[in-house]
């Protein structure tokens, strides 16, 4: 019975030395400390969408030279003779040389049932047109270069540099997400305070496409008229104001 007060004195002591390595090892570098830290500010997050409009200064053609033959080489053959003169006439035209490139190339064999009547070679150029108004025209030169086996597969407008249309959209995108939430702000009885964050999802890419119906060629014939109207690019934000 005297053996007792002195046991439960040791086991007190080991149960402070335990607690003691406990407080040490929570509060040591690269423990997890329930210590407070500072709350974030009260805010409120808004996003918007802006936009604006450009009209596009370069068009994009892709084009074709599609030719038949009994045999593969002469069909592969017939459209390479066809599509040198439809490049020829894009450098007549004013197209730099580094603005066109040969984009595909294609040989694939007709069929009656299951039997193989002959060849179909198809090969394909894309041109960077830098003078939109001049887009028909090289688009009628070319036609009448490649002959009956000249295609149009379709075009597309662009702008050159585009930074500057998407700056406009960030403003305004940046401006309508302010209004909101100083909307926002108003009916919670509160003012709005400083920006916090802002973050940028992935701009569209001001483009617009127009897509032609793939035709044959023949001679030469009125330029086709164009229209390329404009351009609109948009940013997404979403930002996140304190409020006061």
């Amino acid at each position: 019975m005297t053996a007792a007060p002195a046991q439960r004195r040791a086991w007190l002591a080991v149960l402070v030395l335990a607690a003691l390595a406990l407080a040490l090892l929570t509060l040591a570098p690269g423990g997890r400390s329930e210590a407070a830290t500072p709350s974030d500010p009260e805010g409120v997050t808004v996003s918007a969408t802006g936009r604006s409009s450009a009209p596009p200064d370069v068009v994009r053609l892709s084009l074709a030279a599609e030719a038949g033959a009994a045999k593969s080489g002469d069909a592969l053959a017939a459209a390479s003779t066809a599509s040198r003169r439809i490049l020829a006439a894009l450098r007549a035209s004013g197209v730099a040389a580094a603005d066109v490139q040969t984009t595909g190339l294609q040989v694939q064999p007709r069929y009656t049932g299951s039997r193989v009547t002959g060849y179909t070679a198809r090969q394909s150029v894309g041109a960077l047109v830098r003078d939109v108004a001049r887009a028909g025209g090289v688009v009628d030169a070319a036609a009448a270069a490649g002959g009956a086996a000249f295609r149009v597969d379709g075009l597309s407008y662009g702008l050159e540099d585009d930074e500057a249309a998407l700056t406009s959209a960030r403003k305004a995108a940046f401006a309508l997400a302010t209004e909101r939430a100083r909307t926002y702000a108003a009916a919670a009885g509160r003012s709005l305070g400083a920006v916090l964050e802002v973050v940028e999802g992935s701009p569209a890419q001001p483009y617009a496409s127009a897509a032609a119906a793939s035709s044959g060629g023949g001679g030469a014939f009125d330029a086709p008229s164009l229209a390329p109207g404009s351009l609109d690019a948009a940013v997404t934000v979403t930002v996140r104001f304190a409020l006061g």
